[in-house]
């Protein structure tokens, strides 16, 4: 397991449980109606589904990501890199070197996915018990824009990197052989 991989999910396993710990804080997650509603109950209460709506999506982006780092894997021509042809040229252990980049890569993208929908769900609580969910809904749109406008560059970039690199050690060790 890479580390990128491990710490999103411990920020996923810190999500669900806080998410889980607020929701039996909550005054009506005792009540037998609170429950099973699907829409705002009053102020201050959420249906159960309204609640963990928001850790599940979180929990399927990400086994997004991961799947799409999986598959790209296995069919790499889909891959946007400036070095696709050098890419194409690479033997297979070079080329599996590679992808195990982008994977370890969609695998970090997963981490800003996890912190958004944190501080969503933490902004919900605040409005829930009476504070405000401006500061965490700021944060979260700042992550957002920051993490999704640098991420596709890093990436792209690291990955052209690692094809660059595979293909300098190629070429020297063709040439002198």
């Amino acid at each position: 397991m890479t580390r990128a991989r491990a710490l999103s999910l411990a920020v996923l396993a810190v999500h669900w449980t806080g998410s889980l710990l607020a929701w039996l804080r909550l005054p009506h997650a005792h009540s037998a109606g609170g429950w099973l509603h699907t829409e705002e109950l009053a102020a201050g209460q959420i249906g159960l589904v309204s609640w963990f709506i928001v850790p599940v999506v979180s929990l399927l982006l990400v086994l997004g990501l991961w799947a799409v780092g999986r598959r790209l894997a296995q069919k790499p021509l889909f891959m946007g890199l400036r070095s696709k042809g050098r890419f194409r040229r690479l033997p297979e252990r070079d080329r599996s070197a590679v992808l195990a980049e982008l994977q370890e890569g969609l695998e970090l993208a997963a981490l800003p996915v996890v912190l958004i929908f944190l501080l969503v769900q933490v902004g919900m609580y605040q409005v829930l018990t009476g504070g405000s969910s401006l500061p965490w809904t700021l944060g979260g749109l700042a992550l957002s824009l920051l993490a999704f406008s640098i991420l596709p560059i890093y990436l792209g970039r690291r990955m052209d990197r690692a094809v660059e690199r595979r293909w300098e050690r190629h070429s020297e060790g063709w040439v002198g052989g």
